[in-house]
């Protein structure tokens, strides 16, 4: 018998989000119970569940602890085309390197990275993205200048796992998380485990002094000046990680400046107004042209290519919200 097809980048994505849902201390039980119906849905929907819960345990050396209903072992190809699914962003390079101590990762615009460090942590690399890595016998430390790294961090007793982002330290032993810096404001997102988020000036990278405590299923965004936490939906936070790029209701100029980060062909917003639209759906990275016809279906804007810009202009007065 033929191996089956391997999931859609979305239901990828869905099971992603379950998998960090269920692993959050603080799930309830009835959570657990629509896991079930979900899972029970489709048989695409336990493909993909075993898939990534491989990944994330291989990645990112974590126990398997979450309920699956007896899910049977995948065959190794469909795992591995799983993989594929996940892992690939249309019109990006991935490459995959091993680092050494005091190292620089860096990608540009359509290009992702994976990068295995010396301890067996990984990092993925989203566009656009620089990292520094020092290791040395007290400390492993990252430094996130700009863009988006997830971090499978591997478990190390004598030695914190310290991720620096401008005035905000990330301690941790054993985790998996996101953390996406511009400027001075920092996204992190807990998928796995915990980890202890601290103001760079206090404290040591040894992770001393107070801080601020991440579960899995926590979102911490911080600006130069305060913070705040909450539970979001995961499925937006983690589609970069499958070429795709989630939006609901944001603003036409947030839109855009997530879709430049993969295509050399960029988008412009020609005025104030077409940038004040809103825009919701989930695209394709890396292809801009796409992207803009598809906005200018259902949006009062109209599309022209000048050199290698695609302009977008709002074709009608637009209402402020």
């Amino acid at each position: 018998m033929p191996d089956r097809q391997p999931p859609s980048d979305d239901v990828l994505m869905d099971a992603s989000a379950w998998l960090a849902r269920l692993r959050a201390d603080n799930r309830k039980p009835e959570e657990e119970q629509v896991f079930q119906t979900w899972l029970q849905a489709s048989p695409d929907h336990a493909q993909a569940f075993e898939a990534v819960d491989n990944s994330w345990a291989i990645l990112g050396g974590v126990s398997r602890t979450v309920p699956t209903g007896g899910i049977s072992r995948m065959p190794r190809r469909a795992l591995l085309m799983s993989g594929v699914g996940f892992a690939v962003v249309a019109a990006g390079t991935l490459s995959f390197v091993r680092s050494g101590a005091a190292k620089v990762y860096e990608t540009g615009v359509g290009e992702q990275k994976h990068v295995a460090l010396e301890d067996g942590s990984r990092l993925f690399l989203n566009a656009r993205t620089r990292v520094s890595i020092q290791f040395d016998q007290s400390n492993r430390v990252a430094d996130l200048e700009f863009g988006r790294v997830n971090f499978f961090v591997r478990q190390d007793a004598q030695r914190p796992f310290v991720v620096e982002a401008g005035q905000r330290r990330i301690v941790s032993q054993q985790c998996s998380f996101d953390v996406h810096r511009e400027d001075q404001n920092v996204q992190i997102v807990l998928l796995d485990g915990t980890a202890k988020v601290m103001d760079t000036p206090a404290g040591h990278p040894s992770g001393n002094g107070k801080g601020q405590i991440l579960h899995a299923g926590d979102r911490f965004i911080a600006t130069a000046d305060h913070y705040r936490l909450d539970r979001p939906n995961l499925k937006p936070l983690i589609a970069w990680q499958v070429g795709r790029a989630v939006f609901d209701d944001e603003p036409l100029m947030e839109a855009v400046q997530e879709m430049n980060l993969y295509c050399p062909e960029k988008l412009e917003i020609a005025d104030s107004a077409a940038g004040r639209l809103r825009v919701s759906g989930v695209y394709h990275v890396g292809d801009n042209l796409s992207f803009a016809r598809s906005i200018s279906r259902f949006l009062p804007v109209s599309v022209h290519k000048d050199g290698d810009r695609l302009v977008l202009s709002a074709t009608s007065p637009v209402t402020a919200r």
